[in-house]
């Protein structure tokens, strides 16, 4: 694929998000409380029940990767792209997330700040927009649709890259620390 890159960019930056804190949350008593993005990826969708719908953006994310399933025409990556631009609006909603859940007793506590993590599911989110708009791109100038020859080995590049620097931003950062 012409633009593989992008993919590997994608799922760099989406694989490091989930490693690294989202929602930093103001310290209570003598701790303080922060989500990695692989536990706000697991259980999101408990955000639903307090009326936030940032997490929501990961299903469009998925939708749009299914897009690679295939080969599309430029109209559809071109949904692609808005579907995906979509998602980053959609994420923008973390900032109007205030309190959670997680105190000794269960009791809210507030958030302090969206962490580095957001801002990296954030980026990853418009790498992929990018991504799409590429593909519009390729295919209306050509009036072909991008050819799909390695469809399995572009999912295993997207797969094995956001992989791996989640692995090693995960048990890496600990290291590193003093």
């Amino acid at each position: 694929m012409k633009y593989r890159y992008v993919l590997i960019v994608f799922a760099v930056l989406y694989g490091a998000s989930l490693a690294l804190p989202h929602i930093i949350f103001a310290p209570n008593s003598f701790t303080s409380y922060f989500y990695y993005g692989i536990w706000i990826l697991l259980s999101g969708f408990l955000a639903l029940l307090q009326g936030n719908f940032a997490w929501c953006a990961n299903f469009v994310i998925v939708l749009a990767m299914a897009s690679l399933s295939g080969i599309w025409s430029a109209k559809q990556n071109l949904v692609a792209m808005y579907a995906t631009l979509i998602a980053f609006v959609v994420a923008l909603d973390s900032y109007a997330y205030r309190t959670g859940i997680g105190g000794a007793e269960g009791e809210p506590i507030q958030v302090s700040h969206l962490g580095s993590g957001f801002y990296l599911w954030e980026l990853s989110i418009l790498v992929l927009a990018f991504y799409f708009y590429l593909r519009y791109r390729q295919a209306r100038s050509s009036n072909k649709s991008p050819p799909s020859r390695h469809i399995l080995w572009d999912f295993f590049v997207v797969v094995g890259a956001g992989t791996a620097s989640f692995i090693l931003l995960w048990f890496g950062l600990p290291l590193l620390s003093p």
